[in-house]
């Protein structure tokens, strides 16, 4: 995958002048909120197996299996072992965590303490 450097520009905020450091450091946030909003821009929908946007990650949506903190096989098509998940959406109050399963470059073993859930999860 071919990476790119972004160079993001700060002031450094003048630490003896009260007057002029909330301006800097205001500028400052606004530069970072545009650098962040650039970078993350167009997602995607949410979709299962698609693409997050810029990113070497895949949203997965899947429901958790009819026992709770019962093993969950989730395919991804990375190509490589992830390192690890981010969760997006569920329909329950539950815990998502890591089993003890290896995760390989096509899959990722993950349980829930609620039987049944519907879960959409990043996979990076």
């Amino acid at each position: 995958m071919a990476t790119s450097t972004i160079l993001l520009q700060l002031r450094k905020p003048d630490l003896t002048d009260n007057v002029n450091i909330v301006t800097d450091l205001n500028e400052n946030m606004d530069k970072i909120d545009t650098y962040l909003t650039n970078l993350l821009i167009g997602l995607g929908n949410g979709s299962d197996g698609t693409k997050v946007g810029k990113l070497d990650a895949e949203f997965q949506v899947y429901t958790t299996n009819l026992n709770a903190n019962t093993e969950d096989n989730i395919t991804h098509t990375l190509g490589r072992i992830p390192i690890g998940f981010i969760i997006i959406n569920k329909d329950k109050a539950c815990d998502i965590y890591k089993s003890t399963t290896a995760w390989s470059t096509t899959n990722i073993y993950l349980k829930c303490t609620a039987a049944s859930s519907a879960v959409t999860i990043i996979i990076f």
